[in-house]
């Protein structure tokens, strides 16, 4: 959480008052995103997802989601942790599972993507709470 402090000035021009006014702002980042190379059909794979946060502990859902054959990622797995603050490249490991379908295999493919979201509060910057991972090579 970052506080800034600046002067708010009065509603009224003929009476210009001025009061410090304090907003705190939250900020959280998938800083990675470890999938295998390689998984078959049937098999659980386990995704390592790291999140960085270096103001004030917050309460962050991972979701993870898997791309299937219309381009579209559907929820696969999902968990909620907190997150301390950390310094330089630390993160909070999130581990989840996820057993891959036939269907994977038969696209011969599939893709991750990793959305962090702060519960109870709006993220500073949410465009570096998504990551993509590598195609995973998936066999039958």
């Amino acid at each position: 959480m970052r506080i800034l402090t600046g002067l708010v000035a009065a509603a009224t021009p003929s009476t210009p008052v001025s009061q410090p006014v304090q907003v705190r702002t939250h900020k959280v980042q998938v800083r990675r995103l470890n999938v295998p190379t390689t998984a078959r059909a049937g098999k659980t794979v386990t995704i390592a997802i790291g999140i960085s946060n270096r103001r004030s502990t917050e309460q962050v859902e991972v979701a993870l989601y898997g791309s299937v054959p219309t381009g579209d990622f559907v929820l696969v797995a999902s968990a909620s942790q907190s997150v301390p603050v950390r310094s330089g490249n630390g993160t909070t490991d999130y581990r989840l599972n996820h057993t891959l379908p036939a269907e994977d295999a038969a696209a011969s493919t599939v893709t991750f993507k990793a959305v962090a979201t702060i519960i109870g509060h709006r993220d500073a910057i949410p465009a570096d709470n998504t990551a993509l991972s590598l195609p995973v090579s998936v066999r039958p």
